[in-house]
């Protein structure tokens, strides 16, 4: 099995020795290339800051529901104070016990509550609708930017060169500071679960060997 460089770069650490037996996973020689990794790191720090920009959008979104909420209860609570002297002014106003100008008031003060709390109410249903396709998206695009955050910490992983299979470790002589192109083979490794004989046999006998 050939073992080759997912990433350019130059030598920096080298953790094994040729002619030794390894597992899969294990660390062979990492590379260093600055530019590659400053460029992930630029990607990174931008995808970060849009996460955390969503997130804060998310929250302000959610801050802005739970006020029309608390809005709208203030005024269910003060309609229903309303509501409750209305309720005896009239009774009052058939006994002309209350002056017509009074009653006309605190029925004016009434149905603006009324209209008030309907609106506010229908405020608060279609904030909740709009804001839950809104964080919806949000969640969608935060789990694309993680998922892109997690392929970057792979690239940045893909410096350090593992083995790909157990097996005897040969043709490995990489030096500090040497370096390496994309996918350039740096070592083999021998898969140790058999053995393979070949012989020379002469044409003439060719036709009497038999397995055994």
């Amino acid at each position: 099995v050939l073992v080759n460089t997912l990433e350019g770069g130059s030598v920096e650490e080298i953790f094994i020795e040729d002619g030794v037996l390894v597992t899969k996973g294990t660390p062979l020689l990492r590379l260093t290339n600055p530019a590659v990794t400053l460029g992930y790191m630029n990607q990174e720090t931008a995808i970060i800051e849009q996460i955390n920009n969503l997130r804060s959008l998310k929250l302000s979104l959610e801050k802005v529901q739970r006020d029309l909420v608390e809005s709208l209860m203030d005024s269910e609570n003060s309609l229903a104070d309303v509501e409750r002297s209305f309720k005896v002014d009239s009774v009052l106003y058939t006994k002309d016990m209350i002056a017509k100008n009074d009653f006309a008031d605190k029925k004016s003060s009434y149905e603006y509550l009324q209209d008030k709390r309907n609106f506010m109410n229908n405020n608060v249903k279609k904030s909740a609708k709009d804001n839950k396709v809104q964080i919806q998206q949000i969640n969608k695009s935060i789990g694309l930017m993680q998922r892109n955050l997690d392929l970057i910490h792979e690239n940045i992983e893909k410096m350090l060169v593992r083995a790909p299979v157990t097996g005897m470790l040969s043709s490995f002589n990489p030096v500090i500071g040497e370096s390496y192109l994309r996918n350039q083979n740096v070592a083999k490794i021998d898969i140790q679960s058999g053995f393979k004989i070949k012989g020379l046999v002469d044409e003439y006998y060719l036709s009497t060997v038999k397995s055994g």
